[in-house]
């Protein structure tokens, strides 16, 4: 019976010392500033895409659900008090209809009147020995996101 016991008390002591709220850690979740780009406006132009300020990240949306993120290179923020001014590169592997091993490197450039929220944004994506200039009107914002 005193065997019993011990094991019991002993079960209630780890069970009490399991529970400790001291212990528990809460995830690094903070806001962390983007550019978010929308009523993008052009041939085949994406639903949205966000730029993330002090990452080296962009979303790429598809529609309101769907999205791909990239590694960006080459971030340079321009933008003062008046204009947006951000130009970067990002890459991507090619669809099987070009090659397993042919990469989609594209470059961003954004300008526009934060006044207005207005801009333009060129996309010129190099695919082997050629390249594809696209241009979209876009309103860009300087918005909050939790990462």
């Amino acid at each position: 019976m005193k065997k019993y016991l011990i094991s019991f008390l002993a079960l209630i002591a780890i069970f009490f010392s399991a529970c400790n709220d001291n212990q528990s850690t809460t995830p690094d979740i903070k806001l962390v500033p983007v550019y978010a780009i929308s009523n993008i406006i052009g041939t085949n132009p994406a639903y949205a895409i966000e730029v993330y300020r002090e990452k080296t990240l962009m979303l790429i949306y598809s529609n309101n659900v769907n999205l791909k993120s990239f590694a960006i290179t080459d971030y340079v923020d321009s933008s003062n008090d008046s204009d947006f001014k951000l130009s970067f590169r990002a890459s991507e592997k090619a669809k099987a209809v070009l090659g397993g091993d042919t990469l989609i490197n594209s470059r961003y450039e954004l300008n526009g009147l934060k006044a207005t929220n207005l801009a333009s944004l060129k996309v010129v994506s190099y695919i082997k020995t050629d390249s594809l200039t696209r241009v979209f009107n876009v309103k860009i914002a300087e918005e909050s996101r939790y990462n």
